[in-house]
């Protein structure tokens, strides 16, 4: 996970962009203010990952446990939890729903399959290792691309000496990855003016809409958008001061989802509307 920071409230704020291209999602405006905030249950002080399902409820887990929470978008609540399997243990780092079935991906990108479960129930679980490990030293992120039927996993940091960004993609009907590596995103076209450190992913997400995808970092805090072709559009820095540890990410047709870790305190839950408005 990212070093702990301390908590802030959860207030996006877009304070240098990189690179905005025409037909881009992300705009100043849109991300000014949270539509919703909301502090989480204690349980998932935290929380590593958020998923939206195929009919608009909103999944988030925690990192150590298998454990998948179903969570109240007006309120942040819990409406419901499962566990894959029985008290399993691991250091899980993204979730994505296909369908009835949930993912969750460890940081040795190893993914963990079962079915939606009731409240309170445990249900059974496989284990496929997608052997991403031997390029990727972490994984942070895991989502759900349904045109092609597949997962793209993120990677926090890369094995050897290179500090760039790479993307993974995992087949979900031949169950192992479609090419080696499906993107490589050079730190230098992610660099922002005034960044500490370069760019690391702790989330991604795809948007319903335009299929481009949202890589979020958590130190910096800074959100990159690329085409659903995976060309990087433009990079956003956050506002460190107010989003102290962003981990978790989806994406709705109507909004933006973004989860802060607790570091210490309540985890935090906002909600960012996404309407026509211009750069």
């Amino acid at each position: 996970m990212t070093p702990r920071l301390l908590p802030g409230v959860l207030v996006l704020v877009a304070l240098w962009s990189v690179g905005a291209a025409a037909g881009a999602l992300l705009t100043s405006t849109a991300l000014a203010t949270p539509a919703h905030r909301h502090k989480l249950t204690r349980a998932l002080d935290e929380i590593s990952g958020l998923a939206t399902t195929a009919d608009g409820r909103l999944l988030a887990h925690e990192d150590q446990r298998a454990i998948v929470y179903e969570l109240d978008p007006r309120s942040g609540d819990v409406a419901k939890k499962f566990a894959l399997g029985h008290k399993l243990r691991g250091d899980f780092e993204g979730i994505a729903a296909v369908g009835d079935t949930v993912y969750l991906v460890t940081s040795t990108g190893k993914l963990v399959r079962g079915p939606e479960g009731a409240d309170g129930k445990e249900v059974d679980y496989e284990v496929f290792d997608t052997k991403v490990g031997e390029r990727c030293l972490e994984i942070e992120g895991l989502a759900y691309e349904p045109n092609e039927q597949l997962l793209l996993l993120a990677c926090k940091q890369a094995r050897g000496r290179t500090q760039d960004v790479l993307l993974f993609r995992w087949s979900l009907e031949r169950e192992r990855l479609s090419e080696p590596i499906w993107r490589t995103l050079p730190q230098s076209a992610l660099a922002l003016p005034g960044a500490h450190g370069p760019f690391r992913p702790s989330g991604i997400a795809r948007d319903p809409r335009s299929g481009h995808w949202l890589l979020l970092s958590a130190a910096p805090p800074a959100l990159a958008e690329l085409s659903a072709g995976g060309e990087l559009l433009q990079v956003r820095a956050l506002d460190g001061a107010r989003h102290r540890q962003p981990e978790g990410i989806t994406m709705a047709p109507d909004a933006l989802w973004i989860a802060d870790e607790g570091a210490g305190k309540r985890a935090r839950l906002a909600a960012y509307g996404l309407g026509k408005d211009t750069h």
